[in-house]
């Protein structure tokens, strides 16, 4: 399905019925029924993904959802949890309510979104970074939090990046957690000329330089949101987060979803 293309568009499902465990094509979800809409036959897929497995369904949610994109002449037949396998753009891999368009999942609310920052370069040096650090560790004061603010930052960020990072949050302390930041917010803004100061090359030995700016290049590169709940805890999410949006755990789910509420 993710290279192909189908005469009528329910064929992206209703043809591989053929390539499905016996279980699947017994599913009541998926029996070919041409008088469905597309969006129907889409969102029943989506249930039967998340059914299936479902005493023991650690990973059914993200592979339901995790190839999904919007496009910016988004009609409103699809609602946001459907993917769009009908356009070859986003051909990727892959609890019934009485109306189709809305999937019924159980699950945990936690927080809303108070704050949101975008980690997108507006500057040729790392100031744009440094400045969504200056309010986010303002803040992070009323926060919660057992560890300091500096490595709260870090393992936030390295969490949707680079988890292998979080090593080298975990080893440093002090001023050398500190220095840490700083080689990353330089690595995002290409401060080139920071890294001729003998005194910071010295101190460099002390942390992971290449780690930094791995994950500094990912950041710039790959733009998520950070954001901060209203009881004051960071989070990272999609580029699209909004101030409004809540995390919420879902039953099934490796990580928290930003749910959005639509309509009434």
């Amino acid at each position: 399905m993710k290279y192909s293309n189908a005469t009528d568009p329910r064929d992206k499902i209703y043809g591989l019925l053929g390539l499905m465990h016996e279980a699947d094509r017994k599913s009541i979800l998926l029996q070919p029924d041409y008088s469905k809409s597309v969006v129907q036959v889409y969102g029943d897929a989506i249930r039967q993904m998340i059914r299936e497995n479902e005493d023991d369904g650690a990973t059914n949610l993200n592979e339901a959802f995790h190839s999904i994109e919007r496009f910016e002449d988004e009609v409103m037949d699809f609602p946001s949890w459907i993917p769009r396998w009908d356009r070859p753009a986003m051909l990727k891999q892959v609890r019934t309510d009485p109306d189709p368009k809305v999937p019924v999942l159980k699950g945990l609310k936690v927080a809303r979104v108070q704050h949101v920052f975008p980690l997108q370069r507006k500057s040729g040096n790392s100031e744009w970074m440094r400045g969504i650090w200056r309010t986010i560790s303002i803040l992070l004061d009323a926060g919660p939090h057992a560890e300091t603010k500096e490595a709260v930052f870090l393992n936030t960020i390295a969490g949707a990046y680079d988890e292998e990072f979080i090593k080298n949050v975990e080893a440093a302390s002090g001023d050398s957690l500190k220095l840490l930041l700083d080689m990353v917010f330089m690595g995002c803004g290409f401060d080139l000329e920071a890294y001729m100061d003998p005194k910071l090359v010295e101190d460099m030995m002390e942390v992971n330089l290449d780690a930094c700016t791995v994950l500094a290049v990912s950041i710039r590169e790959y733009p998520f949101s950070l954001f901060i709940t209203e009881d004051n805890n960071l989070g990272i999410g999609a580029k699209a987060a909004k101030v409004g949006d809540t995390v919420c755990v879902l039953y099934g789910g490796k990580l928290p979803f930003l749910l959005r509420p639509a309509g009434s």
